[in-house]
């Protein structure tokens, strides 16, 4: 070989079986949770509780001067010694190490001299870090993970190349425009001296080969200052929240990756951070951190993947919960005992995460779960933010499996304790997709507005309660005044339609016969069997009847009715009768010798009846139906009523 070709295997020969000698300042933790040393045992074990903390660091200033460990507080509280100052029942004698200490010192520190935690220092003696026998293991372990592994598999043994590196799938599952925006973010990082991961559901996904371009960065660092800088380069508009340091960069329309509706493409950036519960159920309290504290503050392992984006671990998995090992066994775990506790609102998310991926929920987080359920945890939750994740529920794309699994966990009562899942309803959110497919597929192309199809199912969901109790629900819920009216409103239209096809009479023309239909009104006030009153309708008394319903009312009404007579009243309705125009208006009905006046709008009407009716077709002819009309006043007019002659 040549000179050239000789360095190039030699360096490839080199990457591949050389592993680099991993530093104190690759393995530690940090920022550092620590205890001061003129503190008490008691604010120790404040502390130790709040952070899930084993041992703590005591420092005097920035350096420390000994090690507290939970087995030490535990007894000097059972002793009675809680107001003790932490420095008269710490470890005195310990040993630290700098940040280019190698990882070989370290594993003699935590093995062989039994420290269960190790400060890294500075020059001057101050913490910069930690490194718990955790990031010892996982640098060992990690390292041998990379290396080529034996599976056992019954055709016979077969070697399988385990990499944590993800630049292949990345590659493969994404399109160029996106691994630009992540090579800039990469630079952006690197030149500020942070580094940069992507997280959460967009890892998770990529690894279970699902589309997902909801992208979020944790940045090491100042995540605004990151994102600032990273807008600057892309020219484009940034969002900052200084107070939860987190960001939004907005970038120009990137089709087809934009959302239908929405108005550029966002990158979400967020400082790394650690959060604790003040008490079960609450809002947490959030502080800045580091990655693995970021990620250890999240609902379940599978959620828990990063991806580093900066140069040094570019494209590399990072995963220290074990996340892509449920991923590979289809399991949702949560992270520790109490997650159900400090967020009850996780067991909404793990039913989610379940029934979406027809994953397992683990054995132990099952029984989390059910204990969670029998200490009515929920209650403790504040309505909006129940709402939040029932909301997400029935945005998925088979919301009837969420309520079900709702009901098999009695997670129902929590809404309302009359509501009950059941045969009737589970045939009826069937429906319900049905009619927002067809509705899609109808309509999408034209521009026509959206229906919401979650409000659907929650219709749907209240469809056996009373008004009252619907009542409650959306008090219970804090259900905002938007969607309030919008539920309770259509309850009433759909009542008022079913009362107004039970009593339409029949006004010539046969267009659209209703005889026969078996209404079941049950649910309904009032009305009557429309057999008794076995009737024709016209187009023109369809759209009277269908106008004043709110499109998701329509929809609900259509799956709801089992007749398909009346599914194509709806239909008829939804597809052409409320198109249907008047080209002619009041100032033309005023220049051909009407005063303004009630009359006007009598006239309107009965020209979009007959246009609705066909008898009339264009401008012309809307035009002679007018003068018709007016001919003689008092001529029983197709909408009655009389008009007055100029």
């Amino acid at each position: 070989m040549t000179i050239v070709q000789t360095k190039e295997k030699l360096l490839n020969i080199l990457k591949e079986k050389v592993q680099p000698v991993k530093l104190a300042r690759e393995m530690m933790s940090y920022p550092v949770k620590s205890v001061r040393n003129d503190e008490t045992i008691k604010q120790a074990e404040e502390i130790m509780t709040r952070y899930s903390i084993n041992t703590l660091p005591v420092l005097d200033g920035k350096k420390p001067v000994g090690l507290i460990t939970r087995q030490i507080v535990e007894k000097a509280i059972f002793h009675r010694l809680e107001k003790e100052k932490v420095t008269d029942l710490m470890i005195s004698e310990f040993t630290t190490v700098h940040s280019d200490a190698p990882y070989r010192r370290i594993d003699e520190i935590i093995i062989m001299g039994k420290q269960t935690l190790v400060p890294v220092v500075n020059a001057g003696g101050e913490i910069e870090g930690i490194i718990s026998r955790g990031d010892l293991l996982r640098a060992i372990y990690g390292d041998m993970l990379k290396k080529p592994a034996i599976l056992h598999l019954k055709e016979g043994s077969v070697r399988y190349p385990f990499s944590k590196n993800l630049r292949g799938l990345i590659q493969e599952r994404l399109p160029e425009r996106i691994l630009k925006l992540f090579d800039e973010a990469a630079d952006t990082a690197d030149k500020l001296g942070f580094s940069a991961y992507l997280v959460g559901g967009f890892v998770r996904d990529l690894l279970l080969r699902i589309e997902n371009f909801d992208i979020d960065i944790v940045i090491e660092g100042d995540g605004i200052l990151f994102a600032e800088e990273f807008a600057r380069r892309l020219s484009c508009r940034v969002k900052s929240h200084k107070k939860f340091g987190t960001a939004v960069v907005i970038i120009p329309s990137i089709p087809p990756l934009q959302k239908e509706g929405k108005r550029g493409f966002k990158i979400d950036i967020a400082t790394a951070r650690m959060e604790y519960y003040e008490h079960p159920a609450a809002l947490p309290i959030v502080e800045m951190s580091s990655l693995k504290n970021d990620l250890y503050r999240r609902d379940f392992t599978i959620n828990t993947l990063a991806i580093s984006l900066t140069k040094k671990e570019k494209r590399n998995l990072v995963d220290f919960f074990g996340g892509q090992k449920d991923l590979k066994e289809r399991v949702i775990r949560v992270l520790h005992n109490l997650s159900f506790v400090e967020d009850p609102t996780r067991v909404f998310r793990a039913i989610r995460f379940e029934q979406r991926f027809n994953f397992s929920i683990g054995k132990q987080t099952m029984a989390l779960m059910e204990s969670a359920v029998k200490k009515n945890l929920f209650n403790r939750l504040s309505g909006s933010r129940v709402y939040m994740e029932i909301v997400l529920m029935l945005k998925e794309r088979e919301p009837v499996k969420m309520i079900k699994r709702m009901h098999e966990l009695s997670l129902m009562k929590f809404i309302h304790p009359k509501i009950v899942y059941s045969e009737s309803m589970r045939e009826l959110f069937l429906n319900i997709g049905e009619v927002i497919s067809w509705y899609h597929l109808s309509f999408m192309e034209r521009g026509d507005g959206e229906a919401e199809g979650w409000l659907l199912y929650l219709m749907g969901l209240l469809n056996d309660l009373k008004d009252d109790e619907v009542l409650d629900v959306i008090i219970r819920l804090s259900i905002s005044e938007r969607y309030k009216n919008k539920l309770m409103e259509s309850r009433g239209q759909i009542n008022a339609a079913y009362q107004k096809i039970s009593t339409t009479h029949y006004r010539g023309y046969p267009e659209f016969p209703i005889s026969n239909f078996q209404f079941p009104i049950s649910n309904f006030k009032g009305g009557m069997d429309i057999s008794e009153n076995a009737q024709t309708l016209k187009p023109s008394q369809i759209y009277d009847i269908f106008s004043p319903l709110s499109l998701e009312a329509l929809l609900f009404m259509m799956a709801k009715m089992p007749q398909e007579r009346i599914k194509k009243a709806i239909s008829l309705y939804l597809t052409k009768l409320r198109f249907v125009e008047v080209e002619i208006n009041g100032d033309d009905l005023v220049e051909m010798g009407m005063e303004r006046g009630p009359e006007i709008g009598s006239m309107l009407k009965a020209v979009k009846d007959a246009r609705l009716d066909g008898l009339i077709k264009n401008r012309n002819e809307e035009v002679e139906f007018v003068k018709k009309e007016m001919q003689n006043h008092n001529y029983r007019l197709y909408n009655a009523g009389s008009f007055v002659l100029k």
